[in-house]
């Protein structure tokens, strides 16, 4: 089993990969709990309410000073102030969807997870991982290893819309972003804690900048 997330030690390697390097960390904060994305060209930061306070910061980004500038960015527009961390890590994060990591299946190996671009658009992880590792199960219980890759597709079709929006946000194109518009409220809401009509319009706002040419 290929579990090795960016590295995909075992598969074979992904054309045209889309590897971010991403900071997280967690942080004490008296904020009223949202959803927070702050979205640019070549990537974008985020927080994220885990409760009692704790927030998950982090940002992935091409390169690693784009991502302390973006942080900043995030912190200044929604007032989180500089504070020590609880933990924090560097890494690197897949950004690519399951369509665009095939195969999953290679010889006698099989892979999970972020190997296999089970890792949302805004960077989670650790659930889709598990569903990936399910469905893994699933399959070989009833003998029936060979639907694993139509069954991942289907299941996390809704990364292939994150994905895209994605891509959108991060395009040059000077038209369709408003068309994203509905594609951001359906991904929201789709989520534990729905984002609150500031955060829909902050996205928004940041898609119509740069269906506008202007620098975000």
């Amino acid at each position: 089993v290929d579990a090795t997330g960016t590295e995909r030690a075992f598969l074979p390697r992904i054309r045209d990969d889309e590897i971010y390097f991403t900071l997280q960390s967690l942080k004490k904060h008296r904020i009223e709990e949202d959803i927070f994305i702050y979205v640019r060209r070549t990537g974008y930061a985020w927080a994220f309410p885990l409760g009692d306070n704790l927030w998950h910061v982090g940002v992935g980004e091409k390169s690693m000073r784009e991502a302390m500038r973006l942080l900043r960015l995030l912190r200044r527009k929604y007032g989180f102030e500089e504070k020590r961390s609880l933990c924090h890590c560097r890494s690197r994060v897949r950004l690519m969807p399951p369509s665009k990591c095939m195969p999953f299946l290679h010889g006698s190996v099989v892979g999970v997870g972020e190997a296999i671009g089970c890792i949302s658009g805004f960077g989670e992880g650790n659930l889709p991982a598990l569903q990936s590792a399910k469905i893994l199960y699933e399959c070989i219980m009833s003998n029936r290893l060979g639907e694993y890759e139509r069954r991942i597709l289907s299941e996390f079709k809704w990364i292939e819309e994150e994905h895209e929006l994605v891509r959108w946000a991060q395009s040059n194109r000077k038209k369709g972003r408003l068309r994203m518009a509905p594609r951001v409220i359906s991904i929201f809401t789709r989520r534990a804690l729905v984002p609150t009509p500031k955060t829909f319009r902050d996205v928004i706002h940041q898609l119509r900048l740069g269906s506008m040419g202007r620098k975000w």
